[in-house]
């Protein structure tokens, strides 16, 4: 990993990492929590991740308004490692699920 470009964005990361691995530690997960949570929601997964690692399809599963996208070639860390595509599909769902971004978003391009 060291040799890779990956190892200095995951050098960068590493104190939220730490917060991010406590928090996870000290959270009590419980998906049917989500499930009045009425609002559309994209949850993305890498296809080289384990999505048994994560929560993602026990979230789809009680959410109302979810949809899974997956980032084909991708692991957990797309954000970081195809930020444009990343930030290309994320946008793209903003711009279908919320009418008042897509009509500001039109205006802006005219």
């Amino acid at each position: 990993m060291r040799a890779s470009e990956l190892w200095a964005p995951i050098l960068a990361d590493a104190p939220e990492t730490l917060g991010d691995l406590r928090a996870l530690h000290a959270y009590r997960f419980d998906a049917g929590g989500f499930s009045r949570l009425h609002v559309p929601t994209l949850l993305q997964v890498g296809s080289e991740s384990l999505r048994s690692l994560y929560v993602t399809d026990a979230l789809t599963a009680v959410l109302p308004e979810a949809r899974i996208e997956i980032f084909h070639g991708q692991a957990h860390e797309a954000m970081t490692t195809a930020p444009k595509l990343y930030a290309h599909a994320t946008m793209q769902f903003l711009l279908r699920e919320s009418p008042d971004v897509t009509s500001r978003a039109r205006t802006a391009r005219l």
